[in-house]
């Protein structure tokens, strides 16, 4: 059995992720609005990484979450940016609505 991977934006197939995840079956960003449950499950994320096949769905959305990916929306709108930026994000501690900066990145494939 292959391992499993965590995806991030270094990967052959995040075009494929974040397209899909923007896309009409999942938050559908339009001038108009866009669709997303602002939960921390990210429902069109798993279901999209599930589809795809071969990530540690698990380790990924921590990945995410730590990017500042906490719901679908912000997968799509904060990850890539923040792997670009050599930053990810944390929770600040004490307060879980503060994000703190923190130089550096998670290394992923």
């Amino acid at each position: 059995m292959r391992k499993k991977t965590i995806m991030t934006p270094r990967n052959r197939r995040w075009k494929e992720l974040d397209t899909r995840l923007a896309g009409p079956k999942a938050c559908n960003f339009t001038q108009k609005g866009f669709h997303c449950s602002h939960g921390s499950r990210r429902p069109f994320t798993r279901a999209i990484l599930r589809e795809m096949g071969g990530f540690d769905i698990a380790a990924t959305l921590e990945f995410f979450t730590q990017c500042g990916g906490g719901c679908d929306c912000e997968v799509a709108l904060n990850v890539a940016r923040a792997w670009a930026n050599g930053h990810r994000l944390q929770r600040a501690e004490g307060n879980p609505y503060e994000m703190a900066i923190v130089v550096g990145g998670y290394i992923g494939t």
